[in-house]
């Protein structure tokens, strides 16, 4: 068709409507539609839809109405942010996240939480300031402080305190659309009070320019009448924010699809998944279901009974070892049902072989109306009830899949021939839980027409055959054939193939780890935790009693004990983390564990802001109290502290507590001692005050006081009504035992396995295992999918690897080369991390550890990149784990621990302009880590001025804590120096090399240390005289007596004599026990030690002798200093050990001594002494035998010289001496 023609068609209207589409555009191609549609309707449907149009804008106009203000004030706040310039917008954004980081970092009204005393606002943006902060005001503190402001205004009523300026920009016409209107200015008088602020919206804030002594006169005046006699306000303080009422959760709706009961704080599709999945009900029979519910004579009869019905009708046979003795009532009284060993389940071939039919062959003649077979099986004395319930089970049980098909051989000729097949391996539609048809669960074939592979899994039963086939509890038809009145339709119960997933123990392991390693990060980023606190469950809360059915008691309901418990958790993680009640926390962990007998219990440790660490008494009085409360004026606190907070009582009073367990004194220290103030912890938790006030209570009929409340904060504990323990744990430098505990992982059992085989041996190694020990809570808390523990912030790993050796993950279906091949498979976080340096010029001073903190990590569609933060979320990054023998990997992980802007691995090895060939040279060049030359220089300038042996000596250290990476270079350069005392009276070379490294393991094994596991040559045997004996045993045996020393015991005087024939009664007999010869100077207390140690060393015993100080060390015979000695650290606390390890020198030195002396004891630090009691407990395997059952003399004088304590008082220094009374 030419153009003019279709010209002309379309001015004509010739041509169709619908060859104008493709010239009209999208919209107009719908409005038409819309139009042909409506011309369609009827005038009904025309009417209609102008009313619904009419309506919907109607509601738009009313909607704008109420909208119009908040549109208005947004719009002008757009309007006023537009104008300004990029520098005020950039003042403005941070003005606002300030402000927000401020109103987030504010503890609510009911922290009473005291700021760190020592803490700087330096790194605070200026805004903040010099903004007035509110101060949290409790709810006994507001109605005193309103009171004293009223009465301060009422006096200054009349008095001028301020003129009004008129402010000439002032005018009643209409203000601007973008600028508000200007108030008029406050100026103040000069009489030394604010009345007004301009910011008082919020009620706390009245009290922000309060002079605080004026607080405190004022607290003082409202509570001087009922604070007990002897104390302070500020000692009542911790109970001043008490809450009114136990928190109870908040009931929840039903759930909208299955109607289930929730609990609050549990997400929307908990339940069901928001009707996702339907659980069909059990189609119980009604006539089975009136058995089990009514009140009729024979249900009755039958729940009464139900053993003998559910074994009368049972399929299969119940088999075990029963013990004889207890069956039998003539000699044991009471029947008692004992089994040995494993329960089982049989089923038996069929054919009866002339006897009464039982178990599956009663069911062959169930179609005989007069059910003899069965009545004849009815106890005589309850035949009549036994048989009217039979009957009806009969009845119930004639849809049963296995009766149908038990019953199709009941009027068969020659039994023997016929076959049934059980199937094993049943696979069930469960979401619609259909019953299984008879040729599902069965088969009957007669023989030589085998059907084979019916099921994958059967057991063959035989017409006349006695075997028995075992039906395992794992198998699918285990529970309708052994408990057919539960499940009368022979519906599939629990089965080994139900799909799961599961791992391993090598990925329980890793996971572990990795959680572990985890949680210690947010130490190196925000310090040392400073609260520590544990929450147990509560069985007894309302919220659980009140779901309870009449009988029940909360151990019966482990859903209810978790749910409840995880509804409470989530309550204290608000109350912690949103109102701050210990002040603003920075980060957390916590962990859930579950104790044996059942209750969940949580741990938490806390890492609170500069602003609120806790470093003083002062502080910890404010949040713990280790006392029982006024009775009069907090009942309800006092009988929760009654309830929860009290240990034991243990000890004397009760010898059964579970903390006495094969222990003398409680494993807890309770009872505490008295303390009149809280003393801070070093290296400990606090010394919370405990005050001998007179308060007690009956516990167990035992009278209980201060001495035994266990810390704990009344501000929760009123709340929550359940076991609250907290503790201040700021003070305890070993963090690492802290993680350690709450992750000391789940509760275990050693079961005790006895038993003897066909010869009488007993199997050692089999004899105990240990075995997990799961409760229900647990294993419900772990079905319920709850958090078993959760870290804040998170922490993000970060990989470490070498160029071109980074992890790859893929299916193992998978063709390797196609997975090299895909998109970003040769990216990771370390390959984006220097691509991100490349990219963005703020990312390059940014450490590879502490890049997760500003740049998130991105993945999909091939796609692997570092992208930056457009919200402040708070994340932690921590660089996987490198040991340094893995060589280059470890000091990679030195450099990206440190150089910041690489953006290749090239970067890192650069220095100074120079590509250098590796990462530990990279590393040895910025001073990172200590170069192998350095050693080298080391070894050669001692050479100059130290003996051999000191070189050895020193070489021995450099392996130990200097870790050089090419040892047998360093040997081959100092060898000959090494060996100068040697070769001179050796010449053999290889000798003189042995004697080398013979002296060198020696010292490294007193370090606890193998020679074994370094790169040096090998020990030959046969230059080896020691046998492998310690140098510390050689050194000590090989000590020559003087025969005049031997000759001193003569010589005793009366009490020296005494002494002398006791203490080495002791050594003879083996007996350990601890001695202290006292006496001033010059009483021959070292003549006496002298005879000792002669006597002892003659009889070819160890005798180890030792003194405080080197010049009475030197006067007796092998002597050395104590500390030289049994490695005594330098720096010493309670609790402390030496620092000898259990395999090393020292310690077998320790074993097989028999008599150790240590003069001038009264000159060190008790700790001292306690430090070699601890390890000589530990080495010995002794922990409650006094220095671990060796025999100990002390000697010295309390009249000379005590303990040096710098700058200490009298009590100070008492209390550091060996003898403090």
């Amino acid at each position: 068709m030419s153009i003019p023609a279709l010209s002309s068609m379309i001015n004509s209207g010739d041509m169709p409507s619908i060859s104008l589409s493709p010239l009209l555009d999208h919209n107009e191609q719908r409005r038409q539609k819309d139009r042909e549609r409506y011309a369609q309707m009827t005038n009904e449907d025309k009417e209609n839809k102008l009313k619904r149009r009419r309506e919907a804008y109607k509601r738009k106009k009313i909607e704008d109405s109420y909208c119009i203000s908040i549109q208005e004030k947004r719009a002008r706040a757009r309007v006023k942010y537009n104008s300004m310039e990029p520098e005020q917008k950039q003042a403005k954004i941070a003005q606002v996240n300030a402000n927000r980081a401020a109103r987030r970092n504010t503890p609510s009204e009911d922290s009473i939480a005291l700021e760190n005393p020592g803490y700087i606002a330096s790194d605070m943006p200026p805004p903040l300031l010099t903004r007035p902060h509110r101060k949290p005001v409790t709810h006994g503190e507001r109605h005193a402080l309103i009171a004293r402001r009223n009465e301060s205004f009422m006096i200054r009523r009349d008095t001028r305190t301020c003129d009004s300026l008129e402010d000439p920009s002032i005018s009643v016409q209409t203000t601007s659309d973008i600028d508000p209107p200007k108030q008029p200015s406050i100026q103040n008088t000069g009489d030394g009070e604010v009345i007004f602020d301009v910011d008082t919206d919020e009620e706390s804030d009245m009290f922000y320019d309060q002079d605080w002594e004026e607080y405190d006169d004022m607290e003082i005046k409202e509570v001087a009448d009922t604070i007990p006699e002897g104390s302070s306000v500020l000692d009542e303080l911790v109970y001043s924010n008490i809450p009114q009422s136990t928190h109870m959760l908040e009931p929840v709706k039903n759930c909208e699809f299955c109607d289930a009961k929730k609990f609050e704080h549990e997400p929307k599709g908990f339940c069901c998944r928001s009707g996702q999945i339907r659980l069909a009900n059990q189609d119980t029979p009604p006539e089975l279901m009136r058995l089990w519910t009514s009140n009729d004579s024979d249900a009755q009869h039958f729940r009464n009974n139900i053993r003998f019905f559910n074994g009368h009708f049972s399929f299969t046979s119940l088999y075990c070892h029963l013990d004889r003795e207890t069956t039998d009532i003539r000699n044991s009284g009471i029947y008692t049902f004992r089994a040995h060993g494993q329960m089982y389940h049989n089923i038996h071939s069929f054919g009866t072989n002339g006897s009464n039919p039982k178990h599956l062959e009663l069911y062959f003649y169930d179609d005989d109306p007069t059910l003899e077979h069965r009545y004849r099986r009815c106890r005589p004395d309850l035949y009549e009830q036994d048989q009217q319930v039979v009957s009806t089970i009969t009845n119930i049980l004639r849809g049963n899949p296995y009766s149908e098909q038990f019953r199709s051989l009941g009027q068969v000729e020659n039994l023997k021939d016929y076959r049934v097949v059980l199937n094993l391996d049943q696979w069930l539609d469960q979401r619609t839980y259909n019953a299984p048809i008879t040729s599902e669960v069965a088969a009957v074939w007669v023989e030589g027409n085998e059907r084979r592979k019916t099921f994958d899994k059967s057991v063959i039963l035989q017409g006349n055959n006695n075997e028995i086939e075992g039906i395992r509890s794992y198998y699918g038809c285990y529970d309708p054939l052994s408990y057919p009145l539960f499940f009368p339709r022979g519906e599939l119960g629990w089965h080994a193939d139900i799909p799961k997933f599961g791992v391993n123990l090598e990925d329980v392991m890793k996971a572990r780890r990795n959680r572990n390693n985890n949680d210690e990060n947010p130490v190196r980023k925000y310090g040392k935790p400073d609260v520590f606190l544990t929450m147990t469950c509560n069985p007894n809360w309302e919220e659980i009693v009140r779901e309870l059915e009449n009988g029940q008691t909360p151990q019966d309901r482990p859903d209810l004990i978790v749910r409840v418990f995880r509804a409470k958790l989530e309550e204290m993680k608000k109350q912690l983390f949103e109102k701050s009640i210990f002040g603003t926390v920075k980060a957390y962990t916590y962990v859930v564990e579950f104790q044996k007998k059942g209750l969940p219990h949580a741990h938490f440790l806390l890492i609170m802001t500069g602003k609120y660490k806790y470093t003083c008494a002062e502080q910890y009085d404010r949040i713990i109290s280790a006392e029982l409360p006024d009775q009069r004026r907090y009942p309800e606190l006092y009988t929760m502290v009654v309830k929860h907070m009290m240990h034991g009582p243990c000890g004397p009073l009760n010898h059964n507590c579970p903390c006495m367990k094969n222990r003398s004194s409680c494993k807890n220290y309770y009872p505490r001692p008295f303390n009149a103030t809280t003393i801070q912890g070093k290296d400990s938790y606090p010394v919370y005050r405990r005050r001998d006030d007179g308060r007690t209570v009956i516990v167990r009929k035992c009278p209980l006081d201060n001495r035994w409340v266990v810390p704990y904060n009344p501000y929760l504990l009123r709340m929550f009504n359940c076991h609250i323990n907290v503790e201040v744990c700021s003070s305890i430098k070993a963090v690492k035992y802290l993680f350690k505990y709450i992750y000391k992982g789940h509760d275990r059992a050693s079961v005790s396995v006895n038993g003897v085989d066909n010869e009488g041996d007993i199997d050692e190694i089999r004899q105990y295992r240990d075995a997990r020990w799961v409760t229900p809570p647990e294993a419900l808390w772990r079905i319920y999918g709850f958090d078993l523990s959760k870290i804040h912030p998170a922490v993000l790993q970060l990989p470490l690897h070498l160029p071109n050796m980074h992890m790859v993950a893929y299916r193992g279906k998978q063709d390797i080369q196609e997975v090299l091949n895909e998109d970003g498979a040769e990216k990771s976080m370390l390959t984006a991390y220097f691509e991100a340096n490349r990219l963005y010029k703020e990312a390059r001073g940014i450490l590879y550890q502490d890049f997760p903190e500003y740049y998130t990590w991105q993945t999909g569609k091939g796609k692997k990149f570092w992208q930056k933060r457009k919200i402040a979320v708070h994340q932690v990054g921590r660089i996987v784990l490198a040991h340094p023998a893995e060589g280059e990997r470890y000091y990679l992980r030195v450099l990206l621990n440190h150089v910041t802007g690489a953006t290749c691995y090239e970067d890192l090895r650069t220095f100074d302009g120079k590509i250098l060939p590796s990462f530990r040279e990279a590393a040895e060049k910025r001073g990172l880590i200590e170069a192998d030359n350095t050693l080298d220089e080391c070894l050669t300038e001692a050479e100059l001025f130290r003996m051999p042996s000191s070189l050895r000596r020193l070489f021995a250290t450099i392996l130990v804590f200097c870790e050089p990476s090419d040892i047998r270079t360093l040997w081959n350069n100092h060898l000959e120096a090494m060996s100068e005392d040697f070769r001179r009276d050796c010449q053999c070379p290889h000798a003189v090399q042995q004697m080398v490294l013979i002296n060198i393991r020696d010292m490294l094994q007193s370090m606890g240390k193998d020679i074994r596991s370094f790169p040096l040559p090998e020990i030959d045997e046969l230059h080896d005289t020691t046998n492998g004996v310690p140098r510390e045993i050689i050194e000590e045996s090989t000590i020559k007596v003087d025969p005049e020393d031997v000759n001193l015991c003569n010589s005793l005087n009366t009490e020296q004599r005494a002494a002398y024939d006791e203490i080495l009664a002791a050594v003879d007999h083996n007996e350990g026990a601890v001695f202290f010869v006292d006496g001033p100077g010059g009483t021959g207390k070292t003549f006496l030690y002298k005879a000792l140690l002669a006597t002892v060393r003659k009889q070819g015993k160890i005798a180890i002798a030792t003194a405080t100080s080197g010049v009475a060390a030197s006067i007796m015979p092998g002597g050395r200093t104590a500390h030289s000695r049994f490695k005594i650290p330098l720096r010493i606390d309670d609790g402390a050990i030496c620092s000898f390890t259990k395999q090393s020198g020292t310690a077998k030195l320790l074993q097989m001594a028999s008599l150790i002396i240590w003069d001038e004891a009264s000159m060190t630090k008790r700790q001292a002494v306690e430090a070699l009691d601890n390890s000589m407990r530990d080495i010995m395997n002794k922990p409650n035998i006094p220095f671990g059952g060796k025999t100990v003399v002390f000697g010295g004088d309390f009249r000379q010289v005590l303990p040096v304590v710098r700058k200490g008082s009298r009590a100070q220094i008492v209390d550091a001496s060996l003898r403090r009374r």
